[in-house]
């Protein structure tokens, strides 16, 4: 539901929230270091589902704060996340960093580092070079079914969404793509 540039920070800050157990509560400040950005990219603002969707802090703020990062997190209603916002204004510091920008331009890719540093002191890092999804890192086929579903079943029954599914997994062997056209169509 994000600009691709984020899902790498998005990935290690779920990681790391898994990994050491981390309640978002005790974290002091979460450091993202990432490849150059625009301006719009740059902006702390989130009052509207687009610019949510390509602010950094906003991203790895609701994946701390929920453990989590879907469509459902980014609608109006989810940018009044006052734990969200709060974390996102407060604690996320995004930076831009050189040498993931070259490494990012010379691999084609959007590398970024996070660093979490908890109140107590501790801290954890992780720096994913190929986000989730890029062809250096490809989705497991039930990572790709899980998202296919929550997407799907969102304008599709159930039923209609396996079917879809089991169509798209099949067309290197269909004929045509009547059935295709069908399901697409409603």
């Amino acid at each position: 539901p994000v600009n691709m540039g984020w899902m790498g920070g998005i990935e290690a800050v779920l990681d790391l929230r898994k990994e050491h157990n981390i309640n978002p509560d005790q974290v002091e400040k979460l450091y993202c270091d990432h490849f150059m950005i625009t301006p719009l990219h740059a902006s702390r603002a989130f009052h509207n589902i687009a610019l949510a969707q390509f602010n950094p802090a906003f991203c790895l703020a609701v994946a701390m704060v929920k453990g989590r990062c879907t469509v459902d997190d980014f609608t109006d209603e989810g940018l009044k996340d006052p734990k969200v916002g709060a974390f996102s204004l407060e604690k996320v510091d995004a930076r831009f960093d050189e040498g993931l920008t070259a490494f990012g331009n010379k691999e084609a890719t959007f590398p970024i580092r996070v660093r979490i540093k908890m109140k107590d002191g501790k801290e954890y890092s992780k720096e994913v070079p190929f986000a989730k999804g890029h062809p250096r890192n490809p989705m497991s086929a039930a990572e790709l079914k899980e998202k296919f579903d929550n997407l799907a079943t969102r304008v599709l029954s159930k039923e209609k969404a396996k079917e879809l599914y089991e169509t798209i997994r099949g067309l290197d062997k269909a004929r045509d793509i009547k059935r295709l056209s069908q399901l697409l169509r409603g």
